[in-house]
């Protein structure tokens, strides 16, 4: 994770883990949420589980004001021994700029999905997710 967004990830038991995924000023909220869960079921693959529920989740949107720099051109006549000089400014513009995050925590477990509400097996998941999104790399088999 640094400056232009990313991931990272804390094991916070042998079965729990929490995944933290922040964009950029270009990625839209949905795309972070995306890409959480997707690394939700890397995690979880990595780890050599099979499925995982999702018992704590949260966003998060900071804003920022980035600042263009104004600028300023002129144009200089000589007439005989005087100069004229006209000149005008352009103001700087404020751009807004949102970034959004995404913070999941996922209990990860062996063997069938069960039917608990945010359970999610992790290789149809990415599959699924991967079809969506091109950027995204499908599981491997």
């Amino acid at each position: 994770m640094g400056f232009t967004g990313g991931y990272s990830d804390l094991k916070l038991d042998e079965n729990t883990f929490r995944i933290n995924f922040r964009g950029n000023g270009y990625t839209s909220s949905e795309r972070v949420e995306i890409f959480a869960l997707y690394r939700c079921a890397e995690v979880t693959l990595q780890r050599g589980f099979d499925y995982f529920v999702i018992v704590q989740e949260g966003t998060q949107t900071s804003q920022y004001q980035y600042n263009t720099p104004g600028s300023y051109s002129s144009t200089t006549t000589v007439i005989g021994s005087t100069a004229y000089t006209r000149g005008n400014y352009t103001p700087g513009a404020s751009i807004p700029v949102n970034k959004h995050r995404a913070a999941v925590t996922i209990k990860a477990y062996k063997g069938t999905k069960s039917d608990i509400p945010g359970a999610y097996m992790a290789k149809e998941l990415m599959k699924n997710l991967a079809q969506q999104i091109p950027d995204l790399p499908a599981p491997a088999e």
